[in-house]
């Protein structure tokens, strides 16, 4: 989990990189670990690091197993990331860390040019009601006190979840990194990501928290961070 610095300025619709994935949906704010080894992300990953280091991470939609070597349909909001660190090794494979810039929206799937898929996207900007702004620090007390709960559950994000709560990190920002940290169904992560009103997302956010900590539910897996997803 790892905020950083970095001035990216994207116009408001480009081409993207589509890095489909079938377990991962990352947010802004955050550090995904990626092993790479297929031919194709093995040739998105070198052009982006000729280029902009920007790939576009998405999530497959149910049933791509059917044409998971083809264009399986992929869920229309993505994250764009920025390929913080990189090691290729002997054989071509890559081991590295996107790092979560902003949401985008995808508008238009280009047809094929290269062996990966490519997207004009629209990018998409948080935003909040100046009337609810009032409600943040409740609603962000709230939120700590329930993900606080679920910390015994991930015992390595002890240290960091203390660490997070001496920032200064606004609620969309904090909601996001606590949307990727816990276990929740990918679709329901999917639909916080594509939650661009901060209010929204806290509410739907902190209602899936309160749920996993009912008798009946249950809460992460204790895998902290993410392990390397496989593509």
């Amino acid at each position: 989990m790892c905020q950083e610095d970095f001035n990216y300025e994207p116009s408001m619709e480009e081409v993207a990189r589509l890095f489909p994935l079938p377990n991962h949906v990352v947010f802004p704010h955050v550090l995904q670990p990626l092993h790479v080894f297929e031919p194709r992300y093995r040739e998105m990953i070198q052009d982006a690091m000729q280029g902009d280091r920007m790939i576009a991470m998405s999530l497959l939609e149910p049933g791509w197993e059917e044409d998971y070597e083809g264009r399986p349909p992929i869920f229309p909001t993505v994250c764009m990331c920025r390929i913080a660190t990189c090691h290729q090794f002997d054989d071509g494979r890559y081991n590295l860390l996107a790092q979560g810039v902003c949401r985008a929206r995808i508008v238009e799937e280009l047809s094929p040019s290269k062996q990966y898929r490519e997207a004009k996207i629209e990018i998409l900007h948080d935003h909040t009601s100046l009337d609810k702004i009032i409600c943040h620090p409740q609603k962000r007390e709230k939120l700590v006190t329930y993900f606080r709960n679920l910390i015994p559950q991930i015992p390595e994000a002890q240290k960091q979840f203390k660490e997070l709560l001496k920032s200064d990190l606004g609620l969309g920002t904090l909601a996001d990194i606590i949307a990727y940290t816990v276990d929740l169904d990918l679709t329901i992560k999917t639909d916080l990501l594509a939650e661009v009103d901060v209010d929204k997302r806290t509410d739907c956010l902190i209602q899936h928290l309160y749920q996993m900590q009912q008798p009946t539910k249950h809460g992460d897996n204790g895998e902290f961070p993410p392990e390397f997803s496989s593509n």
